[in-house]
């Protein structure tokens, strides 16, 4: 495709927020072609757009990312950075495309773009299971980049979406004067979630890569894994931490 050609792997290393040009970009394609195309399912198919459009770049990265892992002598965390950073900054790009088609949308525009992020936000507020649903999420989101490579993009387009409704609607509270501290605790947490599905995505994606290439069987075997293992422990931490918080708040 042409949008995840504007800039290479290395280029989008060096000069990450590139990428949240992209995301802002691609969503906004996404958006108004799933609407277009699909209007009965169009809150799910700009997910799958967006993430047709990411994954052959980020597929690339992980690549790169999975042939770094293998030294032994790089630092874990400072190795990992620029991946990291990526998809923060691609994260973000979506989360701020989204929250401003979401505040300036008709409604029933938004009833139709983003129905089914609207009900489940609704359900997440009213029932408190931040917690549990963030894990199995998380779980998921390892599980389609180990199954896919740079699959996670889903889910993590998923959260940007969802997170845009959830935001969307404090601020038009805000603008109102009125607003609930159960839509503010999503704000609380959101750098902790975000920072931990990019460690999970970074650590399933190594994995996946080292399988396909046939490093976990090679002397490089320990590394990849304790990689792996430190940065899924990461992940896991950061996701409750914000999990918790945000439940804290609206319980």
């Amino acid at each position: 495709m042409v949008l995840e050609s504007l800039f290479t792997v290395e280029e989008a290393e060096k000069e990450p927020s590139n990428l949240f040009l992209l995301g802002i970009v691609i969503s906004t394609v996404a958006l108004w072609l799933s609407f277009y195309i699909f209007p009965q399912g169009a809150s799910t198919w700009m997910l799958f757009i967006i993430t047709l459009a990411v994954v052959p770049l980020m597929h690339k990265a992980f690549m790169i990312e999975e042939a770094k892992g293998i030294i032994p002598s790089r630092k874990l965390l400072r190795g990992h950075f620029p991946i990291i950073k990526m998809y923060i900054y691609l994260f973000l790009g979506i989360f701020v495309s989204l929250v401003f088609w979401y505040l300036f949308l008709p409604t029933h525009l938004l009833e139709i773009i983003f129905s089914v992020q609207m009900n489940v936000a609704s359900t997440i507020l009213s029932d408190g299971s931040i917690l549990m649903m963030s894990l199995k999420v998380l779980g998921l989101f390892m599980l389609l980049t180990f199954l896919y490579g740079a699959g996670g993009i889903l889910i993590l387009a998923w959260d940007a979406a969802l997170s845009s409704v959830i935001v969307g609607n404090l601020l038009k509270h805000i603008f109102l004067g009125t607003y609930s501290s159960g839509m503010l605790a999503i704000l609380l947490p959101s750098l902790f979630e975000i920072i931990g599905y990019s460690l999970a995505a970074i650590a399933a994606g190594i994995l996946s890569v080292a399988f396909y290439k046939g490093h976990l069987r090679g002397k490089f075997a320990k590394y990849i894994l304790i990689d792996f293992a430190v940065l899924t422990l990461l992940a896991l931490i950061m996701v409750s931490i914000g999990a918790l918080v945000a439940q804290g708040v609206v319980v």
